[in-house]
């Protein structure tokens, strides 16, 4: 694997030039992109574009058009990062709207190529979305042996990776549960769901210790345990509006 410090020194510098778009709206976006000469920047801005769906965007029919086309510019100009980017995000679209065939071609497809690449980033991203993907398949089986190969990644990294450590250790411990709950078995999954909380709580990171007292309360309410559910319910909806995630805050208050 590559080493951790050139990874994220990357990975910032992507994220640095999508900042720049970040608070312009597509049409704006749209008018650069027909003066944009760099194929670079017109992939960025295509990316941007691209990757607004699903919570607190506005539907846009056209974003898979945009992804398509970032994909075929990387490419083309041998822009080997920007094309994994951008066929991750098609994947993810994919699952979102419900076309998992696609989503899973997209994805498994970007896994090999990440692999190769030895782009460790995107290798936790694409396995991610996979258990994503296989969960919303209720495909458990699939969905359990991408977390163990997860698992299998996170026990090799060193004290340097700690980023991705913070990041994936829950997703981890997440998608663990993930599976127990769609088993069925809810001790299981209320033990990963604890383990993945206690992470958040130790790093004192407001919008993963919200995602974790409510699917917390969740498993309460499943057992049966009204008040213990109301009490996690309540404490959630504290940490969301905190983190400014009030789609956190509106799936508490309708439970």
């Amino acid at each position: 694997m590559k080493k951790i410090t050139t990874l994220f020194c990357i990975f910032f510098s992507s994220l640095t030039l999508y900042a720049q778009y970040n608070n312009l709206s597509t049409d704006s976006l749209k008018v650069l992109l027909r003066s944009e000469k760099s194929d670079s920047l017109k992939v960025k801005l295509l990316l941007r574009m691209g990757t607004r769906f699903g919570y607190g965007f506005k539907r846009d029919d056209s974003v898979l058009q945009y992804l398509q086309q970032a994909l075929e510019i990387a490419n083309k100009k041998y822009f080997t990062r920007d094309a994994l980017i951008a066929r991750t995000e098609i994947g993810r679209y994919f699952y979102t709207t419900g076309n998992y065939a696609e989503s899973l071609k997209n994805l498994l497809q970007n896994l090999d190529l990440a692999e190769q690449n030895k782009d460790t980033l995107l290798i936790f991203q694409n396995i991610k979305d996979l258990m994503k993907a296989y969960n919303k398949m209720s495909d458990y089986k699939q969905e359990l042996l991408y977390a163990q190969k997860t698992k299998a990644l996170l026990a090799q990294l060193t004290v340097k990776d700690s980023v991705l450590t913070f990041q994936f250790v829950p997703t981890y411990l997440n998608h663990m549960a993930m599976v127990y709950l769609g088993l069925g078995n809810n001790d299981s999954a209320l033990f990963y769901y604890r383990k993945a909380n206690a992470h958040f709580q130790t790093r004192r990171y407001a919008q993963g210790i919200a995602v974790g007292l409510f699917n917390l309360a969740e498993i309460f309410a499943k057992m049966n345990n009204i008040d213990s559910s109301f009490t996690l319910f309540k404490k959630s909806i504290l940490y969301a509006e905190a983190s400014s995630r009030f789609d956190i805050v509106c799936d508490s208050k309708l439970n």
